[in-house]
C-alpha cells in the first residue's frame, strides 16, 4: 500500500539484492527513504480490534519500552507469541481470523444476520483488511 518512486525502488533492490538489507514490507519504502533522505508520508492505517479494547492500556501494550526503544525489548507487541490475545484480533494481521470474519459478513455468508445486529445492511467504516484467502460460500 505504498506510492514510491522508480528511484526509490531502485534504491531499495539494491540494498536487498548486493547488500542482503530486508525489513518488514509495510516499513521498507518508508525506512528507506528516510534513510536516504528522500521526502517520504505515511498515511495512518484504519485497523481495528475484533473485540473492545481500553485505549490506554492498548498503548501501554503497544507502545511499551522507554523512550527510543518503545516497541522494542522482550515484552514487544511484534515478539512472536506475545500479545496473540490483542495482535490476532486486528482487522489487519496475517494470522488473524477477524478480517475474514468481517469480509465474509459483508458478503452476506455465514453469521451475517448475527453480525448485523438488526440493521438492514452491513455498513462498514472505512479499514484495512488483511487478504482475505476463503471467498466461497
Amino acid at each position: 500500500m505504498s506510492r514510491v518512486s522508480a528511484r526509490l525502488l531502485r534504491l531499495m533492490h539494491k540494498d536487498q539484492t548486493e547488500k542482503g538489507l530486508g525489513l518488514a514490507s509495510e516499513m521498507s519504502p518508508t525506512s528507506w527513504a528516510l534513510y536516504y533522505g528522500l521526502k517520504a508520508v505515511q498515511i495512518p492505517q484504519p485497523i481495528y480490534h475484533a473485540h473492545e479494547t481500553d485505549p490506554v492500556k492498548l498503548n501501554l501494550r503497544a507502545n511499551a519500552g522507554k523512550p527510543g526503544k518503545i516497541g522494542a525489548g522482550r515484552n514487544s507487541i511484534w515478539n512472536w507469541n506475545q500479545h496473540n490475545d490483542i495482535v490476532m484480533k486486528m482487522s489487519y494481521m496475517f494470522g488473524s481470523e477477524f478480517p475474514e470474519r468481517i469480509y465474509r459478513a459483508w458478503l452476506g455468508y455465514d453469521n451475517a444476520e448475527k453480525i448485523k445486529e438488526g440493521h438492514r445492511r452491513l455498513c462498514l467504516p472505512p479499514m484495512f483488511l488483511h487478504p482475505v484467502k476463503n471467498t466461497k460460500r
